[in-house]
């Protein structure tokens, strides 16, 4: 029978064979693809909830992207997907300025690159929201954070569920590093 071996292996320390651990993949993947040099103004988008989705994606990009007024959850959202790099970029502000106002979201991505980007009136800029790990988060600037609750202001890099690990964040200029447990324990 064919044997699947996953490269690189997992890193995550918690994963044992007794506890049965599984392996999703979708059978539909978009590969190296890009966006660059362009302009995403989403003022008049409504409710429309993502500027840039990676959905299933695989070694692919974003640079040197300008995207303005996102819509209600992020400018950028990678989803299932693994390799993925924004980097040179430049977001500002968002519609709702909500706990789902954000920059660059991960949602079950992996070893993924956010650097030298800059972020302005985003609620959240960096914001791991569902499993994933080995991703680096370097040397962006992340000012103005701009939340609805004039009491509470979300740190600028957000470890916001269970699963996230081996991040690597470096030289980033923002209002803080937060991790917690909403999405369950913090690992």
């Amino acid at each position: 029978f064919p044997v699947t071996i996953l490269l690189p292996g997992v890193v995550m320390p918690n994963f044992r064979s007794g506890q049965t651990p599984g392996a999703w993949w979708s059978t539909t993947v978009v590969s190296g693809v890009g966006i660059e040099d362009v302009q995403i103004d989403l003022t008049s988008a409504g409710s429309v909830s993502n500027g840039v989705i990676f959905l299933n994606a695989y070694n692919s990009w974003m640079r040197n992207v300008h995207s303005r007024w996102a819509g209600q959850r992020s400018h950028v959202w990678m989803y299932g997907s693994k390799n993925i790099t924004v980097r040179d970029s430049y977001f500002y502000e968002g519609q709702a300025h909500a706990s789902q106002s954000y920059g660059v979201e991960t949602f079950t991505a992996s070893d993924c690159l956010i650097e030298n980007n800059i972020f302005q009136k985003v609620t959240a800029p960096v914001i791991f929201n569902g499993t994933g790990h080995g991703c680096v988060v370097g040397y962006n600037y992340m000012r103005e954070m701009t939340y609805g609750t004039p009491t509470w202001m979300i740190p600028s890099n957000d470890h916001h569920a269970t699963g996230v690990g081996y991040i690597l964040h470096e030289g980033n200029i923002g209002t803080g590093l937060i991790f917690d447990n909403v999405h369950g324990p913090v690992t």
